[in-house]
Parts: C-alpha cells; sequence; structure tokens
C-alpha cells in the first residue's frame, strides 16, 4: 500500500491545526487589545452579543444580509446626547466552498437629535455606474462633483436627505473615503464594508466617526 497519501492527508491536517491555532492566538490579543481601549475610553465590555442588544439598529440594511450573523467584542457608552456602541460585526454569504464571511468594525451612534430619513450612503463602484444608466437611483450634487463622483447615495425620501446632506457632512464624506453610513430616525452606523479596526487605531477612528455624527446631529436640528 501507498503511504503516500496518509502522509498527504496528514500534512493538510497539521496545516489546518496549525492555522486555526494562529486565528485563535490573533483574535485572543484582539480582544485582549480591545478590552483595555474599551478601559481607556470609558466604554463598558462584553466579548459577544445578540443582535438585540443594538436595537434600532438591527433593522438597518447591514444585518439583513447573509447568515450566520455574530456581534463580538461590544463596547458600549450611554449618554443621553449620543450613545455610543463599537463592535466587530462578521456574516457570511453564500455556502460551502462559495462562502466568504464578511467582517468589519461598526460604530453605532443612538440620539434623540437625529432625527434621519431612512437612507445609506456607500463607495460607488463600477457596477453602481451601470446600473444608473437603468434607473438605479443615486442622488447627486451639482455643487459637489468629486462627492457625487465616489458616493452611492439612495434613500426614499430624497428631498429630506438633500436637506440632511449640507456641504459641512458631504466634506467630511470626501476626507473618510471608503466609508459606508446608514441612518434612520435616532441611530446611524458607520463601518468600512470587510474591515476590522485595529486595536490601537481605535481612538482615532472613533473620533472621526463621533465628529461624523455630530453633524448628523447638528444638522437634524434645522433640516
Amino acid at each position: 500500500m501507498d503511504p503516500t497519501p496518509v502522509y498527504i492527508f496528514a500534512g493538510i491536517a497539521a496545516v489546518i491545526i496549525v492555522v486555526v491555532l494562529f486565528v485563535s492566538r490573533q483574535e485572543k490579543k484582539r480582544r485582549e487589545a480591545l478590552r483595555m481601549q474599551a478601559q481607556t475610553y470609558g466604554f463598558a465590555y462584553t466579548e459577544k452579543a445578540e443582535l438585540e442588544w443594538i436595537g434600532e439598529a438591527g433593522h438597518l440594511h447591514l444585518f439583513t444580509l447573509g447568515h450566520r450573523r455574530r456581534i463580538h467584542n461590544l463596547m458600549f457608552r450611554d449618554s443621553v446626547a449620543l450613545a455610543i456602541r463599537v463592535f466587530d460585526y462578521q456574516f457570511t454569504v453564500g455556502g460551502g466552498q462559495n462562502s466568504h464571511t464578511y467582517r468589519q468594525t461598526v460604530f453605532q451612534f443612538d440620539s434623540g437629535g437625529l432625527h434621519l430619513p431612512p437612507f445609506i450612503i456607500r463607495p460607488e463602484n463600477v457596477f453602481h455606474k451601470i446600473g444608473k444608466a437603468f434607473g438605479y437611483q443615486d442622488i447627486n450634487f451639482d455643487a459637489f462633483p468629486e462627492f457625487s463622483s465616489i458616493y452611492l447615495l439612495r434613500g426614499e425620501n430624497e428631498e429630506m436627505i438633500r436637506r440632511i446632506f449640507n456641504q459641512e457632512i458631504i466634506d467630511m464624506f470626501v476626507r473618510e473615503k471608503g466609508l459606508i453610513v446608514e441612518g434612520k430616525g435616532p441611530v446611524m452606523i458607520c463601518y468600512r464594508s470587510g474591515k476590522r479596526v485595529k486595536p490601537e487605531e481605535l481612538g482615532i477612528t472613533l473620533e472621526h466617526m463621533q465628529t461624523l455624527a455630530q453633524a448628523f446631529v447638528r444638522r437634524c436640528a434645522y433640516a
């Protein structure tokens, strides 16, 4: 009997074990680092959470995608003015060998000062540009061609969305290229698809996202 297949199988199994152990170690290091960051910025922390913990945000588009939806490393800080949740979120699309899992860090903001029409804004790609030729909605601003060329903005109440997106907010999006934001009523989320924030970059990223959320709160007071 040729022992070669046995050696091949054993080699593959060994590689899989090494990969699993490496990923497990990296995730443990991430958890520990984020736990420390949570303490630094005055957040409570929990390693795992249910989707119900994010409240009304759970109805936004991101949380309807795929299956095997999971929240990890949830950090939360409640405030009457602006409640903040930051967490790693993952979901899987497809199945078997054709499956793919997306992992991203989500920044969630809840505020009584937010009165947002349902909207989603994301980086525009070539498929969106093709879709527009067939009537796919994209709310553009003639006065801000750079913004309109790099972002796809959609929502049912176009008039209200145009009032919300003033120059201050549009300029922020131009600086924060690659950002996805969804909003509805008193809640909004910010993330980059398939990208998790490094623990050491959490502070500066949180500052940028919070600044954007506060700009929306200010604008909602006048729109």
